[in-house]
């Protein structure tokens, strides 16, 4: 929705392009690169004249005397001073989170019979980056078998970034007794007071009950499934050979047994070039995203196509901004945080991509973030068109790429 505002004396109508929520990752100065737009503007064009009655005629605006332009529209720059945190009092449960946050816990059970799961849930809620909190690890007494948490988060971003996010232990008592599950701590950062905080949730003592004899009670600290009955693990050894016969027309060294030699040898060959090349990507996180940044954006691209067909759109030009910037993010090394079109394409010329394919690709970003906010009549015509001239540039600088990297 548009609103209406007073500048240097004159009225305009002012909407909201876009809002975006930032965690600073670094420390020092940052810089908040501006947003670029590529507007058609409508401008009155007069007619030349002599000033008389038909030129002030033809010159009424009733005639609609429009000419459309291109105007390019930027934003300011926006500098931040991004400062470190205390050093001092830094508890040992604190792990990065920065925020205003609350905690709570609960148990499932607090008596429970042996091999009989019981859930322990923590919940965070409050404000900062939800997504990127985590809770430390505890330990639980001898006796428990504590799995992976399932984890859960709802976000809102109406105005600040608040939500609450739960982590669901689950846990299996493994022997009768009384146990507890101990205090769990959590450590944050708050800005506005300026001190780290600390949390932490109750002990729960649990009272585990033995279960029903099923086989698994225990002999001196050992379970049923630890123990193999003798009768089923020796067998009774021969005394008669009486049923032994010579194998007749047997090779030593055939062809089946040099198969299970060599076969095994090439085998693990393989699986160690696999293996290392899995390591070598694993190791390298920009090789990573630089194999997968196509395939990749080929997923983004599919979904886009799925919105045009529905008629979408907002949904398509979104989708197919985020698979661009994606793929160039990726192919690029460029960090999200410094990502724009301009480093983009100044990473592109680096590497002698064709200045047609680049220019398409400006001209098509500028177009498709115009589109977002500002939807065209011919809605279906609009984005097929964006959607093949996209696909044709992002192929372009794939294919160059490719050369490039193999010359």
């Amino acid at each position: 929705s548009l609103s209406t505002e007073m500048h240097n004396g004159k009225e305009y109508k002012v909407g909201v392009l876009k809002k975006a929520a930032l965690f600073p990752s670094q420390l020092g100065e940052l810089s908040v690169t501006p947003m670029v737009l590529s507007i058609p503007v409508q401008i009155q064009q007069r007619q030349g004249g002599n000033g008389n009655v038909f030129d002030q005629f033809f010159n009424d605006p009733f005639f609609n005397n429009y000419r459309t332009v291109n105007f390019t529209a930027k934003s300011n720059t926006i500098k931040l001073q991004v400062m470190p945190l205390p050093s001092k009092g830094v508890p040992p449960s604190f792990n990065g989170a920065v925020g205003d946050y609350s905690l709570s816990s609960a148990v499932s059970a607090v008596n429970v019979k042996e091999n009989n799961p019981l859930t322990f849930t923590v919940t965070l809620k409050g404000q900062g980056n939800i997504q990127l909190l985590s809770m430390p690890d505890f330990t639980l007494p001898t006796g428990f078998d504590k799995y992976e948490p399932k984890v859960s988060q709802q976000i809102s971003r109406d105005g600040t970034i608040s939500g609450t996010k739960t982590f669901e232990y689950l846990i299996v008592p493994r022997v009768a007794g009384k146990k507890e599950i101990p205090s769990l701590k959590f450590s944050y950062f708050n800005p506005e007071k300026r001190s780290y905080i600390t949390l932490s949730t109750p002990p729960y003592p649990i009272n585990v009950e033995p279960g029903a004899s099923t086989g698994n009670t225990t002999v001196a600290g050992y379970s049923k499934e630890d123990i193999k009955l003798l009768g089923e693990d020796i067998h009774y050894i021969k005394t008669s050979s009486s049923d032994l016969r010579k194998r007749v027309g047997f090779t030593e060294f055939g062809a089946g047994f040099w198969s299970a030699v060599v076969l095994p040898l090439f085998a693990l060959g393989g699986l160690i070039t696999w293996k290392r090349r899995n390591d070598k990507l694993a190791g390298n996180l920009e090789l990573l995203r630089y194999r997968r940044a196509e395939k990749i954006a080929r997923g983004r691209f599919k979904s886009a196509k799925k919105l045009m067909d529905a008629g979408d759109q907002r949904g398509f030009y979104a989708e197919i901004s985020q698979a661009l910037f994606g793929y160039l993010e990726d192919k690029l090394h460029i960090p999200k945080s410094e990502m724009s079109l301009d480093r983009a394409v100044d990473e592109l010329q680096k590497r002698s991509v064709d200045g047609e394919l680049v220019s398409s690709l400006r001209s098509c970003t500028e177009k498709c973030e115009f589109a977002r906010f500002a939807p065209a009549g011919d809605g279906a015509g609009a984005m097929n068109e964006m959607y093949n001239e996209l696909t044709k540039v992002i192929v372009g600088i794939e294919r160059t790429l490719s050369v490039k990297k193999h010359a």
